[in-house]
């Protein structure tokens, strides 16, 4: 790749990012364990975004399995080399400004984790080493994402700390709203022309511009929180009733919101309390509550059996895997525990789990 076809590259990720989000990606340190299928697409995609750094750490040799999920891997490298060497020279040339690394560490301590500003965990085999990991890195404020596919299924873990701030919740342009009438008053009512349909709630904050005969309006600094909205008007917290009449134009824009989120490690949403935080999928409501302690099972599973997944229509495994679901749902710390459990649909989850 050419130096302007980087650079094209880098210009396209600015549209996405505001400044201040690509000063922090760029300066990004990143270790992604494991490179089998989701790992090497994260990191594809991090390279893409120019951090600074990303650390790949899988000391496993190239399986012909592999092929089927990771695509910068070749039949030529099964059995020669480990999933970081053989993925390395090929996602350097996605971005030569990121640096590419190799890492052959064979234990993740502290001091080592200490060295990256995020950790991408795949490939797990352990819930005893994802915990310790998790920990590790939340009391380091080290952002962490876990995550794995299990046949057709998947999941993934995020925390980003005591105080995360997601400076855009949605990703959506601001709203822009041609004002049509606006009612003086304690609380200030503005209607809207038929073209502008808005997507205002309460609580959202606006500005507002290019009114006239209003002109006091188009003044003010501060935000304006919407007190009430409907269809084709909404109400602002803003005391109008001194200011002048209002003649014709404006403009109501959306003033985006930042939001501070606390994230928790992994240990405190698999353990015994994980039915609180389970966000159901409607669509299959009566398995949701199964979804975290299944999780946990097959971990353990892994964890009992040298880091392997069941077999395929293994009846054995899938039968352990579901003795350890038990074991999890009777804890006596468990304050939500499934009264029945759905093992038919486990069953067809666990025998399939190894799937890539």
């Amino acid at each position: 790749m050419t130096d302007e076809e980087v650079a094209e590259r880098l210009e396209k990720v600015s549209y996405v990012f505001n400044p201040n989000e690509m000063k922090m990606i760029n300066r990004a340190k990143v270790l992604i364990v494991g490179m089998k299928g989701i790992g090497s697409e994260v990191a594809k995609n991090l390279i893409l975004c120019n951090v600074l750094s990303v650390t790949l750490l899988d000391n496993e040799v190239v399986e012909l399995k592999d092929i089927g999920s990771q695509f910068f891997l070749s039949p030529n490298d099964v059995g020669k080399c480990s999933r970081s060497e053989a993925s390395i020279e090929k996602l350097r040339e996605l971005n030569r400004f990121a640096e590419v690394i190799v890492s052959k560490v064979e234990k993740l301590s502290e001091e080592y984790l200490k060295r990256f500003d995020a950790v991408v965990l795949t490939n797990n085999k352990s819930l005893t080493e994802v915990v310790e990991i998790s920990n590790i890195c939340h009391r380091n404020n080290i952002h962490t994402v876990i995550s794995d596919g299990r046949g057709v299924f998947g999941w993934m873990f995020c925390d980003f700390g005591e105080s995360f701030t997601v400076s855009d919740v949605d990703g959506q342009h601001p709203e822009v709203l041609l004002i049509e009438d606006i009612s003086r008053g304690k609380q200030t009512k503005i209607t809207f022309s038929d073209f502008s349909e808005p997507v205002l709630e309460e609580g959202d904050l606006v500005k507002i511009f290019e009114v006239q005969g209003m002109e006091e309006i188009n003044q003010i600094e501060t935000p304006i929180r919407v007190l009430s909205h409907k269809r084709s008007s909404i109400v602002l917290d803003l005391d109008s009733t001194e200011f002048s009449p209002y003649l014709v134009g404006g403009l109501v824009v959306q003033i985006k919101q930042q939001k501070h989120l606390t994230f928790k490690p992994f240990a405190e949403f698999i353990g015994s309390n994980s039915s609180q935080n389970n966000v159901l999928d409607y669509a299959k409501f009566e398995f949701a509550s199964h979804y975290h302690p299944l999780l946990q099972a097959l971990l353990i599973f892994q964890e009992k059996n040298n880091g392997k997944l069941p077999e395929f229509r293994n009846h054995t495994h899938s039968n352990e895997v579901i003795d350890i679901f038990r074991s999890i749902n009777l804890k006596a710390d468990n304050p939500f525990p499934i009264e029945s459990i759905d093992e038919n649909t486990l069953k067809k989850v666990i025998e399939i789990s190894a799937g890539e």
